[in-house]
Parts: structure tokens; C-alpha cells; sequence
């Protein structure tokens, strides 16, 4: 059965600590430093921070002026004036970018703050929805494309290297339709969110209530947020296999009642993945020289690097006390 979802963008945090209980999820944005954020993590509930990798804001918020390079002007623009709605534009998402370099730095900052639980990655998919897409030039879609998911693979794999108990979800979907397949950006997240669409099709499982049965990225626990159109449409998804998060929110200023329990799943995901660590790696000793590859392959810096695996082995020999205590 499914966990409840909440979703706050605005400062507001009305209804917030309804969401404290564990193994809930909640997506914030403009309210990311109301201490209620740190107070949910500490009764159990995961926190995302929210954040836009494919498009700027007009109007940038206070709190996402870091996220935008520091200076809003700054942000590299994908060019030929492509915008995903009328209050963005898209930006330089192509393999390499200085965009792209530095979210990658961003991220790497906000997993080891250790203030939020995971992030929510608005639109990164197979393609945006809010533009012209089938007018754009093949070639163009095609670098597009390949962008958003060599972004994917290169946050994936800085978390995998701080700390794989830090979950990625992307609002979007890999694979546009039903008759054409995925481009393989599932191996990189927790999971998707799936908004606003139905869980059931002429009598039956609708596309995207298939989709979120798929395998997602490995070594992780699967998270898929459901935004429901109403209650009943909720109801259905909880039946759906892989959908484990759900509400039904029209708004996203702030959360509202939840509309399914809450079920306390932290030992079965905690043993779960360390497991998977735990046969990648029998010693501790392979574990850490494997790490240590990946982290100097992204930082090209050993000393940081070797602070980051020691950072890494500690957690997961906290969750094999936890399970073995």
C-alpha cells in the first residue's frame, strides 16, 4: 500500500507537520528553511527539495537564487527563443554545458548539507510537454534529449558516490508513448512522479499506471509520487504496483489531507538496500577502493574524495548496526 505525498511550494507550511510520520514524502520549495522541514525529517518523513533543471524562472524566489547560479543572469539559455510555458525559459541542458556542470556542483552541495532527504527534479524526462516539441527540428529534440540524460546519469552517480540513501525523483517519464521506447532514464532515479494522469484506461491499467511498475534505478529504494485527479482516481492508483506515494492535489501552495494511512516501511527499504551494498562489496576494504573510483572520477580531487568515502562507509555501517542490533 502506498505512503502519503504532500506537495508545498510556497512559504506557507499550513498542514505541514500532518505529514510527520514516517516514511511519508513531501516536496518543498519556497518554504525549504521553515524549521517544520527539519522537524518532519526528524518524525520520519522524507523531504525534497524542489528544484528546475530545464527551464528558468522570469521571477527567481530568494531561495533559488543559489540553484540559478548565483545570479539569475548568469543562467546559459538553450537558445532560439524556447520557452516550456509562459513564465520560463528553457535552458542550455546540452551534454557539457556550464548549466549542467554547475547543478551537478549545486546537487553536490545540497546532498551533503544533509538538510533534505532527496530532490525532486521538475520536467527532467524524455522531453518537455510545454513546448512546441513536435516542431522542433529533429536534431534539435535529439540534443535535447541526450542532455537530459546524461544529466540524469551524472546526478545518479554523485549520489550513488555521497550518499545512496538520498533519493532522486524526476517529474516526468522516459518513454513518451506506449509505442515508443524508453530513451533508459529510469536506471537513474528512485522513481517518477506522475501528474495528474489516470490509473486506469478503457476498463484497465492505463499507460502510465504500467509505467510505474518498471524497473527504476538499482541499489535505491523505488519512489513514485502519484498527483491523483480527485479522490477515486487516487483510490485507484493505491491497486497500482510501484506507485508509493499518493495525493490529489489540484494546487501545490501548500499540502492537503492526506487520503491514504501512513505505513512505517524505513527497516524493510533500510535492509533492503543494504543488501544490495552488501553483496556489491564483501569487505569493506573493496567497498571503499570502489567508491573512491567513482567519487575521483567526478571530483578528480583524492583528498575530497577520500573524505567522501569515509563520509559513505560510516552510513552504511550505521544501517548494518541498525539491522543487526
Amino acid at each position: 500500500m502506498p505512503n502519503p505525498l504532500g506537495i508545498a511550494y510556497d512559504s506557507t507550511v499550513d498542514g505541514f507537520l500532518s505529514f510527520a510520520k514516517p516514511t511519508a514524502v513531501i516536496v518543498v520549495n519556497a518554504n525549504a528553511d521553515a524549521p517544520e522541514v527539519q522537524d518532519a525529517r526528524r518524525a520520519g518523513a522524507r523531504v525534497y527539495r524542489y528544484r528546475r533543471p530545464i527551464s528558468i524562472l522570469n521571477t527567481v524566489g530568494p531561495l533559488d537564487v543559489e540553484w540559478y547560479m548565483g545570479d539569475p543572469s548568469k543562467v546559459p539559455l538553450w537558445g532560439n527563443g524556447r520557452t516550456n510555458n509562459t513564465y520560463s525559459k528553457m535552458t542550455d541542458l546540452r551534454v557539457g554545458s556550464v548549466w549542467v556542470d554547475y547543478m551537478i556542483d549545486s546537487l553536490e552541495r545540497l546532498i551533503l548539507s544533509d538538510r533534505f532527504d532527496g530532490v525532486f527534479l521538475d520536467v527532467l524526462g524524455c522531453r518537455p510537454w510545454g513546448t512546441n516539441w513536435t516542431e522542433w527540428p529533429e536534431a534539435e529534440r535529439a540534443e535535447w534529449t541526450a542532455g537530459a540524460l546524461d544529466f540524469a546519469r551524472r546526478a545518479h552517480e554523485l549520489r550513488m558516490a555521497l550518499n545512496p540513501f538520498f533519493d532522486i525523483v524526476h517529474n516526468n517519464i522516459w518513454q513518451p508513448d506506449a509505442k515508443t521506447p524508453s530513451i533508459g532514464g529510469e536506471q537513474y532515479a528512485n522513481g517518477v512522479c506522475i501528474e495528474h494522469k489516470f490509473a486506469t484506461s478503457n476498463g484497465g491499467p492505463s499507460f502510465h499506471a504500467k509505467y510505474v511498475g518498471r524497473q527504476f534505478a538499482a541499489g535505491v529504494t523505488t519512489r513514485n509520487l502519484i498527483i491523483a485527479n480527485s479522490p477515486a482516481d487516487a483510490a485507484n492508483w493505491a491497486k497500482v504496483p510501484g506507485a508509493t506515494h499518493i495525493c490529489a492535489q489540484a494546487q501545490y501552495a501548500k499540502v492537503e489531507p492526506s487520503l491514504v494511512g501512513y505505513q512505517d516501511l524505513r527497516l524493510p527499504e533500510l535492509q533492503a538496500q543494504v543488501e544490495y551494498f552488501k553483496a556489491k562489496a564483501t569487505t569493506q576494504e573493496t567497498r571503499a577502493k570502489a567508491l573512491e573510483q567513482v567519487v575521483v572520477d567526478i571530483t578528480e580531487d583524492r583528498d575530497a574524495a577520500q573524505a567522501l568515502v569515509e563520509k559513505y562507509n560510516s552510513k552504511i555501517e550505521n544501517a548494518i548496526e541498525i539491522l543487526e542490533s
